[in-house]
């Protein structure tokens, strides 16, 4: 009992040690953005502020399921299609700040922690999978791998407080869940964390659709001869999905078929696949002949039976989502909007358009399926449960062909592979060089670092430096763009000489507005949910697609002629225009560009707007003067 005692205590002081390490290693990473949010409000993208204001909403008295953002497009509002589920741990933190400092300070606060816990979850996470496949592994190698991921730091960054680092953390448990098929548990949490991630976003809708597949696959090779482990699925993710439904959407809801958010399309598909895997298990005991091959080639004709009658229905009841999420968009923003958003992009568009990406996205992503490839080959006799990751690792960079943001999340499960691989190559280095300790170690730093996804980043941009020179913009990870401008004439506006974020997401650089009486903004795209955060204003809209027409008002108010935009403040009664200057000059193929974006970098806007912001001010503010619109 004692021996047993000290394990259990010794253990918790080992993730202890972790979830410490992850923290630290957040602070010093960020060292330059903490402060930047705590002093600036300063968040990496446009989906935080909203969240942000959503969680003000709510706990302001708006309804659990009233999720329309009002101060969006007024006066019907925005269609905010998330799930508040995310709004929870958030409302909850900001209550727990405001006890010792201001809403303003504990809002940021909320900010700074909320992706901290979550990344510190993520690793512990991680470590159990690694924990579970070997007895014999490095848990800070597992920290590191997890921490220095691409995908960790764009979306467990300081201010990061959209659904997808949620999304990333529920994957990881269904791994866990995967590596451990004789805990009886473990079916449950697949069927439960699939459940609450397509609750919260459909981000993994096709990487947990692989992995159905392969657990259905299982099955068929009499692995889970009995279908023990599908049943368990199929209950996990029957309840869970129910009891979210209810707890996301009110009565008067629930049959609204959406394809682009939860909704009772993937209710039905999650129902049908429970139901599937349910049938499956029942059979399991009629569907065993003389051979494994007779049974597995039959069980592999009714899985297939079962799943093709599922998508034939889910088909005919909900054919508007055949073409997929965004299936109800209409061609206009798609070709005028959409093709400019980095989610929506499929794996060559976005290649195209980031070349580097070939090395920290394509290459990096072979190169696992290679390390994980080896891993296999030592290990699967030992470790069985290898082969699932493996499995999961093969089929994600497979989904990325299809959807590239697959890779993202799906990245994570390539972290236990390179775990194990790291012990295997320092094994075969201290065996095969002879020539003292320095030469191993050395080898293995190099071994270690060609794992870590940032090393692959890094190569592509030396590689293709022309592309990053020229966009100012460097790359897009995911939703975060790291941005590199040239260092300007120390004559220049101050915040030309640092590095430019893509969007302004200080809190100085709305001041400006904020004081102006409350009013209706035009802004650019990004902009919009800062100024709802930043300032009282309402403004027209948001990069939301749902919210189609203040979309392509924003687009054409900017991007087409100086009539246009007129037009656009005289129908929707504007009375201010805020646009954030990007940081890039007037190039001389765009000289003549009649758009208003350009008029406004030129200082040439038409005579109805009257400049209000300083010369030296990043966010260019304007007075819509109603007198001379007409």
């Amino acid at each position: 009992m004692a021996e047993s005692g000290k394990s259990v205590s010794a253990e918790a002081a080992g993730w202890q040690r972790l979830a410490l390490w992850t923290v630290l290693f957040q602070l010093a990473w960020y060292w330059r953005k903490i402060p930047e949010l705590l002093f600036q409000g300063a968040m990496p993208d446009t989906d935080d502020y909203v969240r942000l204001q959503q969680v003000r909403d709510w706990l302001g008295g708006q309804g659990w399921y009233d999720l329309v953002q009002r101060r969006m497009d007024p006066p019907v509002g925005a269609d905010i299609h998330w799930s508040r589920l995310v709004d929870l741990p958030i409302a909850g933190l900001i209550k727990f700040f405001s006890i010792f400092c201001g809403e303003q300070l504990a809002e940021r606060l909320a900010a700074l922690a909320w992706p901290t816990i979550l990344l510190v979850l993520t690793v512990l996470v991680i470590v159990r999978v690694c924990r579970s496949i070997s007895s014999d592994f490095n848990p800070l190698l597992a920290l590191l791998f997890t921490v220095t991921c691409i995908t960790a730091l764009s979306e467990y960054m300081p201010g990061r407080i959209d659904h997808h680092s949620v999304q990333i953390l529920f994957f990881t448990l269904t791994l866990l869940g995967l590596v451990n098929p004789d805990k009886r548990w473990s079916g449950w949490l697949i069927g439960a964390a699939m459940a609450v991630s397509i609750s919260v976003g459909l981000d993994s809708v096709l990487l947990f659709a692989l992995m159905l597949a392969w657990l259905g696959l299982e099955w068929s090779l009499g692995i889970d001869r009995h279908g023990e482990r599908i049943s368990r699925v199929a209950a996990g993710l029957s309840i869970s999905a129910l009891v979210l439904f209810i707890f996301n959407f009110p009565p008067q809801r629930w049959f609204e078929a959406r394809c682009d958010a939860n909704s009772l399309v993937y209710l039905s598909a999650l129902l049908g696949i429970a139901a599937g895997f349910g049938g499956l298990a029942l059979m399991s005991g009629r569907l065993v002949f003389r051979t494994q091959m007779q049974t597995t080639i039959v069980r592999l004709g009714t899985g297939a039976v079962v799943g093709s009658t599922l998508l034939l229905a889910l088909w005919h009841a909900f054919p508007q989502c055949a073409s997929g999420p965004y299936g109800a968009i209409s061609d206009e923003l798609k070709t005028r909007w959409l093709v400019n958003v980095a989610e929506a992009m499929g794996l060559f568009t976005i290649v195209g358009k980031y070349p580097e990406l070939w090395f920290s996205g394509i290459a990096f992503s072979l190169f696992l399926v290679l390390i994980g490839g080896l891993v296999v080959w030592k290990t699967h006799k030992q470790a069985p449960q290898v082969v699932a990751i493996y499995a999961m690792v093969v089929l994600s960079v497979a989904a990325t062909f299809i959807q590239y943001r697959a890779m993202r999340i799906g990245i994570f499960a390539s972290i236990p592979l390179c775990v194990i691989f790291a012990r295997m190559s320092w094994d075969w280095l201290r065996e095969n060089f002879n020539s003292g300790r320095h030469a191993p170690a050395l080898a293995q730093i190099f071994v270690i670092l060609a794992m870590l996804s940032p090393s692959w980043f890094v190569v592509g941009t030396i590689v293709f430096p022309k592309n990053v020179a020229e966009q100012s913009a460097a790359v897009v990870i995911g939703d975060a763009i790291a941005a590199n401008a040239e260092t300007p004439p120390a004559s220049q506006a101050q915040w030309r000489k640092g590095e430019i974020h893509p969007m302004c997401n200080r809190a100085e650089q709305y001041e400006r507005l904020a004081a102006l009486p409350t009013g209706y903004v035009m802004s650019d795209i990004n902009s919009g949910p800062v100024i709802i955060v930043d300032t009282a204003h309402s403004v027209v809209g948001g990069p939301y697609h749902r919210n189609e027409r203040a979309v392509l008002d924003m687009v054409d108010f900017f991007e087409t002629d100086l009539e246009k935009p007129r037009q656009i403040a005289l129908r929707r009664d504007v009375d201010y225009v805020a646009w954030c200057d990007p940081g890039k000059p007037v190039t001389p193929e765009l000289e003549n560009n009649p758009a208003l974006a350009i008029h406004l970098l030129k200082g040439t806007e038409p005579d109805w707007l009257e400049r209000i912001s300083g010369p030296d001010e990043r966010l260019l503010v304007f007075k819509v003067r109603r007198d001379l619109l007409r």
